[in-house]
């Protein structure tokens, strides 16, 4: 909202819903605005030259980190994690219809509902396998650690229930 309030006053107030990055720049131009209020023997000329010139460098230098940013990965990008996003966990258990996913040959599929994890079923994490909705799969405990022994083995199982 923009009000005028008279001829030689443009803005009485501004009213934004800004993001909380926004603030930093907000501060600056308004400490910009601060000093343009204690310059009162500039004409109103020089006052918006001053304004102009100084937002513009502020910018600037706002861009150039903006741009640093892009060009530079974020660690999250750049390290393999095992984290899964809450929006694939969500289309998951949509999925799956928040039942186990593990299909038996002669029992059909598995109607567990409790005690379910995500499991990278097609390629192993360990092996490669990447956080998905193609590789991922919504199963129960049992359906899950039966699938690490055929995966991996019964010794590696057995590894991993010591070391707990």
């Amino acid at each position: 909202m923009i009000e005028k309030m008279s001829d030689d006053k443009l803005l009485k107030s501004v009213l934004l819903e800004v993001k909380k990055e926004l603030f930093p720049k907000l501060k600056v131009s308004k400490k910009i605005l601060e000093l343009l209020n204690e310059l009162q023997d500039l004409t109103g000329e020089d006052q918006t030259k001053l304004l102009e010139v100084s937002l513009e460098n502020k910018l600037k230098q706002v861009k150039k980190c903006e741009l640093k940013a892009i060009l530079r990965p974020s660690p999250i990008q750049s390290v393999r994690s095992r984290y899964i996003s809450q929006v694939i966990k969500r289309k998951i258990r949509k999925r799956a219809n928040y039942t186990c996913e593990h299909v038996s040959m002669h029992r059909g599929r598995c109607a567990e509902s409790r005690n379910l994890e995500f499991d990278h079923h097609i390629i192993p994490y360990s092996k490669g396998g990447k956080n998905t909705l193609e590789n991922l799969r919504l199963v129960c405990r049992n359906h899950n650690t039966r699938q690490f022994v055929l995966d991996f083995g019964t010794e590696s199982l057995e590894k991993i229930t010591q070391k707990n």
